[in-house]
C-alpha cells in the first residue's frame, strides 16, 4: 500500500474517532452551551485525567481523556480544553460556577464530579486538578465567598 495511501487512512480513522469520542461521549452537548474560544485565567494544571460520565443513563460508556485535558480554576468557573492535537470537535469549554450543580468527592478524595443540569453529562477531573476544583467550589457555594481566594497567602 503506498505511504500516502496509508497516511490518508491514519488520518480519516484519527478524526473519525475523535468526532465519534466527541459526539457519543458528550463533549459535544457540552460544547453547545459552554463553548470558550481563548483560555481563563487561574490556576492551570497540565495534562490532566478525567471521564465524562452520562449520569442520567447507568449503561452508559464513560469516555477517558487520560492526561489529556488542560484544567484552568478561577473565581468565575472552570475551563477545560485537550491536546490540541485532539481539539478537533473538542473546542474548549468554561463552565462558570453558576452553571455547577454540585462537585461531589469521588475515589477517597482522589477526584472530583462536577455535576451540571440534569441535560448534561458529569465530568470527573482527577488529581490535584480535582482536588483544586472541589476546593474552589466550597468556596464559591459558601456565603462569605471572597474574589480574592485564589490569591496566595502573603
Amino acid at each position: 500500500m503506498p505511504t500516502y495511501l496509508k497516511l490518508l487512512l491514519f488520518s480519516c480513522l484519527f478524526f473519525g474517532l475523535n468526532w465519534h469520542i466527541a459526539h457519543i461521549g458528550g463533549w459535544v452537548s457540552l460544547t453547545k452551551t459552554f463553548r470558550r474560544h481563548h483560555s481563563a485565567k487561574g490556576k492551570r494544571f497540565y495534562l490532566v485525567s478525567g471521564s465524562i460520565i452520562d449520569t442520567n443513563n447507568e449503561s452508559s460508556l464513560r469516555f477517558l481523556y487520560n492526561g489529556c485535558l488542560f484544567v484552568s480554576v478561577s473565581d468565575e468557573g472552570v475551563f477545560l480544553s485537550v491536546w490540541v492535537i485532539q481539539r478537533f470537535m473538542h473546542p474548549p469549554l468554561f463552565i462558570p460556577w453558576t452553571q455547577i450543580r454540585s462537585v461531589d468527592e469521588r475515589n477517597f478524595g482522589a477526584s472530583s464530579l462536577i455535576q451540571l443540569d440534569s441535560q448534561f453529562p458529569a465530568i470527573n477531573v482527577r488529581g490535584k486538578a480535582g482536588q483544586y476544583i472541589l476546593k474552589a467550589y466550597k468556596n464559591h457555594s459558601n456565603p462569605s465567598f471572597k474574589r480574592d481566594w485564589l490569591k496566595p497567602a502573603p
